[in-house]
């Protein structure tokens, strides 16, 4: 199967982001996220560990949830800390991009 990207830089769709991630993995994708921006307001919720959980890979761009008053201990276990620089490489690997 393909290989989806999903770039979030938006806190207000996190049901939504969770959803797609969900049944691009039950069709048998690769799923990568990259939280960044006020997105990242979503790292310390349940729809994040919802989509590690479903077994997507994803990081958050670091620099972004320090700026908006998080601490690297609020970040869930399995996303990855991270820089714009995941996103780049993401973009080159994924077959479709999708951005919130």
């Amino acid at each position: 199967m393909g290989k989806l990207g999903i770039f979030v830089c938006t806190d207000k769709h996190g049901e939504d982001v969770e959803g797609v991630v969900k049944a691009a993995i039950e069709k048998g994708h690769e799923v990568k996220v990259f939280f960044t921006g006020p997105g990242v307001k979503l790292v310390p919720t349940e729809h994040a560990k919802e989509i590690v959980k479903a077994g997507a890979d994803v990081a958050m761009c670091l620099h972004s949830f320090e700026e908006l008053g998080f601490s690297e201990d609020q970040v869930p276990e399995g996303i990855k800390k991270s820089t714009q620089d995941y996103n780049a490489n993401m973009m080159k690997e994924v077959d479709r991009y999708v951005v919130f």
